[in-house]
């Protein structure tokens, strides 16, 4: 809507939410967890999983009104956020090497699980982990193809 309407309240409103939901991301500052740093802990202390796809949805749209709005800190801010929660998401596909347990290997590889500790898939997460992947790639390297 802020793109359409070109309201500041609008704008305002994006950013005040995205600082917000930023600050519950886990760092190397605030978890001795690497495997859990770019997932958003949004209701629970180092509870992450694949929420942080949809959030990331979101920092991508917010990291894009940014670059329109050329508020050069908010685009830095963002694009440590928005790499950090893809790094997080990737980690969260199911690979070959690692779904020996899987029964039916060929349905899962690539699926995007729940949690680092729950494999359940759902289509869902992955349509969300894909929509934010692409809107991340748009966001930070351009329209291609």
């Amino acid at each position: 809507m802020t793109k359409h309407t070109q309201r500041d309240d609008y704008d305002n409103y994006v950013f005040e939410l995205t600082d917000w939901l930023a600050s519950k991301q886990l760092t190397r500052d605030n978890c001795d967890w690497p495997e859990l740093w770019g997932g958003i802990a949004a209701y629970q202390t180092n509870r992450v999983g694949v929420s942080t796809a949809s959030y990331l949805e979101g920092f991508a749209d917010a990291l894009a009104l940014a670059n329109r709005r050329g508020d050069q800190a908010r685009v830095n801010r963002y694009e440590r956020v928005v790499r950090r929660a893809v790094r997080f998401v990737m980690q969260l596909q199911f690979r070959n090497d690692e779904a020996y347990f899987v029964r039916s290997r060929q349905d899962a590889i690539g699926g995007i699980r729940t949690s680092p500790s729950l494999n359940l898939l759902r289509i869902d997460h992955v349509q969300h982990a894909l929509i934010a992947l692409m809107k991340t790639r748009e966001v930070l390297y351009g329209r291609k193809g």
